[in-house]
């Protein structure tokens, strides 16, 4: 958890960097509310942008050592607008009924064994108008699952990044 920014810079470079943040501004225009959650927020990249725009941010992560890593950078950055949750999707999401103005998933799909079911529950979790924002994902080439869900996804979601608003 310490080093998972060096180890996965591209995510962090400038172009990835800018265009995440054009998305949170897209985000901003297409919900009224502030009520944001980043699930596998790991380290905080979504997190963070989004509570600098004013946002209040549940960060949901089920690695004890990337919130504590998030953690650290919420206290330098006195982002008083972030709660952590140490748990997993599944329980963070349940029993939550539209309740959030905007769910966040960023390269965290893949890891998720019933990713369909986190997205049902994600989905049930929105408030009347809410959005879905899903970046880095599907990653079909990377992943071959036997269900083929991931490619059922693909055609659902853009390659680089998604927004789904239901209403």
């Amino acid at each position: 958890a310490r080093i998972y920014d060096h180890v996965r810079s591209e995510l962090w470079n400038f172009y990835e960097q800018k265009r995440i943040a054009d998305d949170i501004e897209k985000i901003e225009e297409l919900t009224d509310g502030k009520d944001a959650v980043d699930i596998g927020s790991g380290t905080g990249n979504i997190v963070l942008k989004l509570a600098r725009t004013g946002f209040t941010v549940d960060a949901v992560d089920v690695s004890e050592e990337m919130i504590e890593v998030l953690r650290d950078k919420i206290t330098e950055e006195k982002a008083g607008n972030v709660a952590l949750h140490n748990e997993s999707a599944e329980n963070f999401l349940s029993n939550k009924a539209e309740s959030r103005d905007v769910i966040c998933f960023s390269s965290v799909l893949h890891h998720l064994p019933d990713y369909i079911g986190v997205l049902e529950n994600a989905i049930s979790a929105l408030k009347p108008g809410g959005l879905i924002y899903v970046v880095h994902e599907p990653l079909p080439k990377k992943i071959d699952r036997e269900d083929g869900n991931l490619s059922y996804l693909d055609k659902l979601l853009t390659p680089r990044t998604s927004f789904h608003s239901w209403k």
